[in-house]
């Protein structure tokens, strides 16, 4: 539901990370389908951050349109009606975001197999055993981090849509961050 991240209605002086878009519902369309496409009613859809924009409403509109809805979210900059987690006037029992999703911590750390996986919306500079190859998955950034420094030498990845990549599978995350080096790291430097 937001207007800047569509390349045609974009008032964004900077145009990185906007989708190629003509209107909003046209975006909107393309990721509920894209996540319908390939999210179930059986499987776990984890959202990491700003799940809807352009008024409360929408929180229950997108949300009523996906196949899934087993919904793990950990809030982001945009979700503040649901932090607040305030009442959504256009769903039919007076439903709030919690009865609707299971709200994680806003850095939530979890065992996957062998991998550590840390989940927050925003991307961290560091992270607990970044050295020994955890990995960080994050939003926020329109993919403008893809090619940092500490995504070539860490296990951190930016899971925000986008058409080449609609839905990031976990497993397909863990296999593609086993190619990243994990050797190095920032060392234990303290300054007051």
């Amino acid at each position: 539901g937001h207007k800047n991240i569509c390349e045609k209605l974009s008032s964004w002086t900077i145009k990185a990370g906007v989708r190629n878009f003509d209107t909003v519902e046209q975006m909107n369309n393309a990721i509920v389908k894209s996540i319908n496409d390939i999210v179930g009613s059986d499987d776990i859809l984890v959202c990491l951050g700003d799940w809807s924009f352009g008024g409360i409403e929408n929180i229950y509109t997108f949300w009523s349109r996906l196949i899934c809805k087993n919904i793990y979210l950990i809030p982001g900059n945009h979700d503040h009606h649901i932090k607040k987690d305030k009442v959504l006037p256009n769903a039919s029992f007076g439903e709030q975001p919690s009865d609707l999703f299971v709200i994680l911590p806003e850095l939530y750390k979890f065992k996957y197999g062998k991998e550590t996986i840390i989940y927050c919306h925003y991307p961290l500079e560091q992270w607990e055993d970044m050295d020994k190859g955890s990995i960080h998955i994050h939003g926020h950034t329109h993919h403008t981090l893809d090619n940092s420094e500490i995504n070539k030498k860490y296990r951190r990845i930016d899971v925000g849509w986008t058409i080449e990549k609609p839905v990031y599978l976990l497993d397909d995350i863990i296999s593609e961050m086993k190619n990243r080096a994990t050797k190095e790291h920032y060392g234990n430097n303290i300054v007051l």
